[in-house]
This record gives structure tokens, sequence and C-alpha cells, in this order.
């Protein structure tokens, strides 16, 4: 299970969603590379969007929620064309109104019952 992304929309990366998902895509075929056979089932999660508390102008700049919001295409995209599972976080969850960037408790809470379904149907467990 993998959810990476908002801290590549940083500023200082300057990095585009198709960047972004190149990479993420690369840390999962690594990571199932070194993984003994057979390997595990894949899922992964788009970020939730930054919020408005985010955009602070020292980490994230305007262009950073707009960005944000074009990753769950982009890790869609590249969820089909691997054969892995796919899922947008911002259906289940929001980050808090504090940061605008990290779920609270509340939204991992949602977030990890929202997916439960998914994830034991990737390790064969029965509910």
């Amino acid at each position: 299970i993998l959810m990476l992304g908002s801290n590549d929309l940083r500023k200082s990366y300057a990095a585009t969603p198709a960047q972004i998902g190149q990479d993420v895509q690369l840390v999962v075929q690594r990571g199932l590379r070194a993984h003994p056979a057979p390997p595990p089932g894949v899922l992964l999660l788009s970020p939730p969007p930054l919020l408005p508390a985010a955009v602070d102008g020292e980490f994230y700049d305007s262009t950073a929620p707009a960005r944000c919001a074009e990753l769950p295409a982009v890790y869609a995209r590249i969820a089909a064309t691997c054969g892995w599972a796919f899922e947008d976080a911002a259906r289940y969850a929001l980050p808090s109104e504090l940061d605008g960037t990290h779920l609270d408790e509340r939204g991992h809470s949602a977030l990890a019952n929202a997916l439960l379904p998914v994830v034991r149907a990737l390790c064969n467990v029965r509910p």
C-alpha cells in the first residue's frame, strides 16, 4: 500500500504530476523486485487534495493544489498499466484543516475503514 506524492508537490521540487507518477511507479517496482516470490498485491493511493491551509508560500505555492488534483488520474493510469489496485484517498478522507496536508486521526480512521475490503481482497483474506 503506497500513498506518496504530497511532498513532491513542494515548490522546491517543482515536479509535475507525470514526474511524480513516474517516481511512485519506480518505488513500487523496486520494492516488488526486492520481494520474494510471489509478489504481493499492490494498492496505489493518490493523496488527498491540498487544502488552502497548505498553500503557505514557503513549502507549497499556489500551483500545488491544481497539480495535486491531477495525481488521481496519473496514478489510475499507472495502476491500470501495471495491474495494480488503485484508490483515490480523497474519496474517503480530507486533510486536517490545521495544515491542509496531513490526515488527522479521523481521516486516517475513515481511510482505513474504507480500504479494508480492498486490502482483504488483495491479501485473499475473507472478512
